[in-house]
């Protein structure tokens, strides 16, 4: 038998349930739907643009520092990127199941997809880490093998420091996609403000040497972001479990093997459409890379414009998908 239609749908209003109502509780909106939208994608569109931030204070201070260490990004940021985004599979799988189990009023549901989600992401940033960090040198070498040797010393040296923080990383990216999925887009939007302040002073500080300290070059910038994605995962988790918040991750978990099973189902597809879209991109760079040195530096400086646009929709497409998962 069909489930009875909520009353306030019968009205004509929109049915989504917030982070804070009450279970199985039909939350009208009075504003119009656009307004819940852009009051979810504004600060998730910050967001995303912070993140990319990381990235893009990193081109800027190594630009003004060294031309062959600009190009050497081409490699080294683009191999985190692509982790990152790859393993952001779950977090993006996440989002959907906690916007439709806070939606349904199952609060239980949401926890232990949240938990799950955090655990996931974490093993997959050991998984990804081990490697790049033991053998970041011949992984370079095969994946931009037009890559001069010079670029790809200085994309191992940014790869040996960032490497360990890759488990950070996928964390404060399933943290974030977890309090973004009860309705939660702010607290994302500080630690992400938080981490950035904290790269931008490290890497203008070490990348020359100012201030007396020590000259680090690449190392520097890698020395930042590392310490960024630590920050930001931190400041999320303990967003997550702190006492009132929107997901009760400090309750005993429950129907772990059911929400395993959804939560593979939905990860798998996305994680395809991503190999399959970065894949393209590593390809695309491989051919800059024949070019020289100077034409992956000029790349590599045009990508933050790139990453600002596109960006953009996906922060908003997060808003979007959260809505429509209440």
């Amino acid at each position: 038998m069909a489930e009875a239609m909520p009353a306030c749908a019968a009205l004509g209003d929109v049915p989504v349930a917030t982070p804070h109502s009450p279970a199985g509780a039909c939350v009208t909106h009075t504003a119009p739907l656009g307004r819940e939208l852009w009051a979810l994608g504004g600060p998730a569109i910050a967001h995303m643009l912070l993140v990319t931030v990381v990235f893009a204070v990193q081109r800027l201070v190594i630009g003004h520092y060294d031309s062959l260490a600009l190009a050497s990004l081409q490699v080294s940021a683009l191999l985190v990127w692509t982790l990152y985004s790859l393993f952001g599979a779950v977090g993006v799988a996440a989002l959907g199941l906690i916007g439709r189990a806070i939606g349904a009023g199952d609060r239980a549901r949401a926890a232990a997809v949240a938990r799950l989600s955090l655990q996931s992401a974490a093993a997959l940033g050991v998984l990804a880490a081990l490697p790049l960090g033991l053998f970041a040198r011949p992984i370079c070498g095969a994946l931009f093998p037009s890559a001069s040797g010079p670029v790809l010393d200085e994309a191992e040296r940014y790869l040996l420091v960032v490497a360990p923080a890759l488990p950070f990383a996928l964390v404060e990216g399933a943290a974030a996609a977890c309090l973004q999925g009860a309705g939660d887009t702010r607290t994302p939007l500080y630690a992400a403000a938080a981490g950035n302040v904290l790269h931008v002073v490290v890497a203008a500080t070490l990348v020359g040497g100012a201030f007396g300290l020590p000259e680090l070059g690449v190392r520097g910038a890698a020395l930042g972001a590392a310490l960024a994605f630590m920050v930001q995962a931190l400041w999320l988790c303990h967003a997550l479990y702190r006492t009132g918040s929107p997901l009760e991750l400090r309750a005993p978990a429950t129907r772990r093997r059911t929400v395993s099973r959804t939560l593979a189902r939905l990860s798998w597809p996305l994680l395809g459409d991503k190999l399959l879209y970065h894949a393209g991109d590593l390809a695309f760079v491989a051919i800059i890379g024949v070019a020289g040195a100077s034409a992956m530096a000029a790349n590599q400086a045009l990508l933050s414009v790139e990453a600002a646009c596109f960006l953009t929709a996906e922060g908003l497409g997060g808003a979007a998908a959260t809505l429509v998962a209440h």
